[in-house]
């Protein structure tokens, strides 16, 4: 083989190889058979190789690192020996799958001083010649688009099937170990199926560490994309994005809107609706619902950086003054030392600057915090009374559920006339209203199955289910003293129903509490006795006097 650098004989050539993917590359021998094929040709010929140049592109690309390399060394050819070289390829669809690109390919090796030629087709530049070429061309590019779209059909039809079929993770690249791509969507793992192909399954702990964010910003827990994103941050076995430590925003923000962790799949671009797929949900497609209108949502500003376990108190405490949110800061002392305190910025306020210091405000706090302990017979009552509760909603459940399954075949029937409708009406303006119908059709008709699902799969021992409830009840103030950030800032959304306001003299303020804790405060307030076994039903006169006083059984009217 000549060095490529020397002058180029007239019988010199150079091969050129392509596949379309890795994949091609990696289980077939598609590159090593075109060269094969290509160099004996060249033998037959009597040329000789002076280099093998190869592309894994798609036969669409008209820029090609392989084929770039060919036309610089067709020109450096060019310009030792002003004659053309030989360019051989296994098949005209090995250059090109598009009728353009084909065009445009063969106009620049033209142009570098290279000439086509392939063991099975003859290139030329007369009329015949060059309608066969292009009729070779056309059929090369009509086989990539049929091939594109059986693939795209055969993927519609896998996710109407229920199988997510979006980029699943790429295999550790070898020799050089690089860190494992994080699967998408995160929280699930590819597993393959004996039937074939994958299905999506849970990846603990990641998938419940997911499910209690979402869950948690659905709630209001949560308020803001950050607080979502900065307990996923605090979550050992949760994968960082940014140094082991950082997760980023936009990652949170696509999850919280990915409507897989719901249990369904949709892709309008492919005429794919609502569909319900084979993976197990994270959440209820309910809670997706709520997810997506507190998104959609104004008013909820970033989470501030500064809020800290330092000061958990700031962006929850009002200043008695103007009513705006107190902050807080650590001050520099002229010796050196900082020390904390909450104070109010706003200017026009009479207490502008007036520095709190931090350790008052908690104390006033936590002493109203820790007054809010039931007594053991109030907790007594109180879960009685919920227990009563859940007895009773636990009866009318399998009612609601009947209730929620008709409707839902209500909807269906709906569904089915919508689409009946769509198929004969011509007008394009009808059509999309009725597209959109569908959709909020369809997205009701999940709403109303899911309900039902979840009032009949609601089942379970009270003290399970409000265990952990009842444990706060008793005692939020040890929560407060033993929680993290994330946890103290849950107690003042659960414990107060707004921000109260803060006295520099006096104080916390009277502060108004949420519905269990103004329950329970009632209870404490008011004596209670247990009624008589027989009850305090009224009953008719036994006299027929029609007395107007309601008497208990066993009473005498006089």
């Amino acid at each position: 083989m000549n060095n490529i650098n020397d002058a180029s004989a007239p019988n010199d050539c150079v091969i050129y190889t392509r596949v379309s993917s890795v994949k091609q590359l990696k289980e077939g021998d598609g590159l090593e058979s075109q060269k094969r094929s290509c160099s004996e040709f060249a033998k037959s010929k009597g040329y000789n190789v002076i280099e093998v140049f190869a592309d894994v592109i798609s036969g669409s690309k008209l820029d090609r690192p392989g084929m770039n390399a060919m036309l610089k060394q067709l020109n450096f050819m060019k310009a030792q020996n002003a004659g053309s070289t030989s360019v051989i390829i296994d098949d005209i669809s090995r250059l090109a799958r598009d009728v353009g690109t084909h065009r445009g390919l063969r106009g620049e090796i033209i142009l570098a001083g290279g000439r086509l030629e392939c063991p099975n087709i003859e290139f030329g530049e007369d009329s015949d010649s060059i309608l066969v070429e292009s009729l070779l061309a056309s059929v090369s590019e009509h086989q990539r688009s049929k091939l594109s779209e059986q693939n795209r059909n055969r993927t519609i039809a896998r996710m109407q099937n229920g199988f997510y079929t979006f980029p699943k993770p790429k295999p550790k690249p070898k020799p050089k170990p690089k860190p494992k791509p994080k699967p998408k969507p995160i929280g699930y793992r590819y597993e393959k199926q004996k039937r074939g192909g994958s299905i999506l399954l849970r990846n603990e702990p990641i998938a419940s560490i997911i499910a209690e964010g979402l869950e948690g910003f659905a709630s209001g827990r949560f308020q803001t994309q950050t607080e979502v994103k900065r307990f996923f941050e605090t979550k050992a076995d949760f994968p960082k994005d940014i140094n082991d430590t950082d997760v980023r925003l936009q990652r949170v923000s696509d999850m919280l809107r990915s409507l897989v962790y719901s249990g369904y799949l949709e892709h309008q671009p492919w005429g794919v609706g609502l569909t319900k797929g084979n993976h197990e949900a994270l959440i209820s497609y309910e809670t997706h619902l709520k997810i997506k209108e507190r998104l959609a949502k104004t008013g909820y500003g970033p989470a501030r950086k500064d809020i800290s376990q330092d000061f958990p108190l700031r962006g929850f405490l009002l200043c008695v003054g103007c009513g705006n949110l107190l902050t807080a800061t650590w001050s520099k002392s002229r010796t050196g030392v900082h020390h904390p305190y909450y104070l109010c910025r706003k200017r026009t306020c009479r207490l502008y600057g007036k520095s709190i210091r931090r350790a008052n405000v908690h104390e006033h706090f936590e002493t109203l915090l820790a007054k809010l302990e039931p007594s053991e017979d109030t907790v007594t009552v109180a879960k009685a009374m919920f227990a009563d509760a859940w007895n009773k909603r636990q009866a009318e459940a399998k009612g609601d559920a009947k209730q929620l399954r008709l409707r839902s075949k209500a909807i269906g029937r709906k569904i089915e006339a919508a689409i009946d409708q769509i198929l004969t009406e011509d007008h394009e303006g009808i059509v999309r209203a009725l597209k959109k119908k569908l959709v909020a059709l369809e997205s009701e008709k999940v709403v109303s199955e899911g309900k039902a699902s979840n009032l009949i799969d609601a089942s379970g021992n009270f003290d399970d289910v409000f265990e952990l409830a009842l444990k706060f009840l008793e005692n939020p103030f040890k929560i407060w003293e033993n929680g993290d950030l994330a946890a103290k800032r849950t107690v003042l959304r659960l414990v107060f129903s707004r921000s109260i306001a803060y006295c520099r003299e006096n104080g916390v303020r009277t502060p108004e509490w949420t519905l269990p804790f103004r329950v329970l405060g009632f209870l404490e307030e008011t004596e209670c006795k247990m009624v008589t076994p027989i009850g305090f039903e009224p009953i008719t006169c036994p006299l027929g006097g029609g007395c107007s006083v309601q008497l208990s059984h066993g009473a005498v009217c006089t």
